[in-house]
């Protein structure tokens, strides 16, 4: 049985990483609509390369790798990479990096940061430098889509509570999720536990910024790129609560 602190390192990042899949598996069975999103966009902008910022275990990747020549998926957990299968698909490359320090010659005619991934990168330096990286990554003419939540500014503190329950395949036991929030000025800290059972499994924390429209706009103004569009949501009222920025080089 994997326990909390018996596990070690590698373990215990494979673990969240099966976890991050299983509860996506879970919440997420109509956010498959970003997916369909993305790929309408994707088409709709002729792009035959593509790059994915904070692409996970590749959920949005895997499918948009169908439509272009060559496609990376870009993301610093390699536990959650490895979960990707690669092999499977012939012209995607998993690359493990930090979008706030990447260096690279390679560029792409698309880039995509889904599901709020921007919004883990503090503001400052760090959050200008992933910008300027993600910009550097593109053709002259690319484009970017930046998919950030309007909700997390909305969340107040809040004890431990479960917010999910479900059975696990591949562990062959059922998991019961807890959640806690501190709320900041400009962040909110959610804290996570997984158990089976009474048994802790593991728990991680994540703090998730805000990023209001005017520093996304105005960096991306600084930076020499601007908007194109700005979609509520997906459509047919689906996650009416996140902006999608197209942005262009």
């Amino acid at each position: 049985m994997m326990e909390g602190e018996a596990m070690g390192e590698y373990e215990r990042g494979s673990l969240l990483a099966l976890l991050y899949d299983w509860h996506n598996h879970y919440r997420l069975k109509r956010q498959n609509e970003d997916v369909r999103y993305f790929k309408k966009w994707l088409t709709f902008y002729q792009s035959t390369s593509l790059i994915v910022v904070g692409a996970g275990t590749g959920r949005v990747v895997k499918t948009l790798a169908s439509v272009v020549s060559k496609a990376v998926a870009l993301d610093k957990d390699v536990h959650r990479l490895k979960r990707i299968q690669p092999a499977s698909i012939s012209n995607l490359q998993p690359v493990v990096a930090d979008i706030c320090t990447l260096r690279t010659t390679e560029q792409f005619d698309l880039s995509i940061v889904p599901y709020s991934t921007i919004q883990l990168i503090p503001p400052g330096e760090a959050f200008l430098q992933s910008i300027r990286n993600i910009r550097d990554s593109l053709v002259t003419g690319g484009k970017v889509l930046i998919d950030v939540s309007t909700s997390f500014s909305n969340r107040y503190s809040q004890p431990w509570q479960m917010i999910l329950e479900g059975y696990c395949p591949e562990l062959d036991i059922v998991i019961s999720e807890w959640q806690s929030v501190v709320r900041h000025q400009d962040c909110i800290e959610l804290f996570y536990r997984y158990y089976d059972g009474s048994t802790l499994l593991v728990e991680e924390m994540e703090i998730w910024f805000f990023h209001n429209h005017t520093l996304l706009t105005e960096t991306i103004a600084n930076l020499g790129m601007h908007v194109t569009r700005c979609d509520c949501g997906y459509g047919s009222g689906i996650a009416d609560h996140r902006r999608i920025y197209h942005i262009s080089k």
